[in-house]
């Protein structure tokens, strides 16, 4: 946390709690992209000894990469370049996991860089934001966006929540404009 108020930026916002598992249950997740953004290094040089996978740490740089899997807690992310991906490596931790890319990407954050392949060829993986745990950290820095609901659902009369949603009525999810539910 910072001593002061950092004036002037707009911070990146936060994913609704499990915005990611929704995805993943209406079928959305699997053809999202992500921008990727870190200092991190930006080759492996291979030759005499074992590799050296540092080769131009120390400048922002960012990328696109493609849906791999989905856990609990992390989300893998596909920065193979045979599929025109790029990737995090050696020194991207912590960095920003944006959903969407380009002029139609979002200031969503929904995962920071924790790893990935000994290379930085393969996947990303990044440690998912739209978690209890995650949320339970960050609620305590940030005011965090779509909280337990306080409605009631008119169907079972639960509180009306995506992880309900999720649970009770996953036919409701399809079609969802992810950008206009989190308005």
């Amino acid at each position: 946390m910072l001593d002061a108020p950092i004036l002037g930026i707009i911070p990146a916002a936060l994913p609704p709690l499990g915005l990611l598992d929704l995805m993943s249950a209406n079928g959305s997740l699997r053809n999202s992209l992500f921008t990727i953004v870190g200092y991190g290094a930006t080759d492996t040089l291979f030759g005499v000894g074992a590799p050296d996978a540092n080769e131009g740490e120390g400048t922002r740089r960012y990328s696109t990469e493609g849906f791999l899997a989905l856990n609990p807690n992390l989300i893998k992310l596909n920065q193979n370049a045979v599929f025109g991906y790029g990737g995090s490596s050696h020194g991207d931790a912590g960095g920003p996991n944006f959903l969407g890319t380009g002029s139609g990407g979002s200031s969503l954050l929904v995962a920071i860089t924790i790893g990935g392949d000994p290379w930085g060829i393969e996947q990303n993986v990044a440690y998912r934001l739209d978690t209890p745990p995650a949320r339970a950290f960050l609620g305590q820095i940030v005011i965090l966006p779509w909280e337990e609901s306080r409605s009631v659902c008119r169907e079972c009369r639960e509180t009306d929540s995506p992880p309900h949603l999720l649970k009770k009525h996953p036919s409701r999810l399809r079609g969802v404009d992810i950008d206009r539910a989190l308005l």
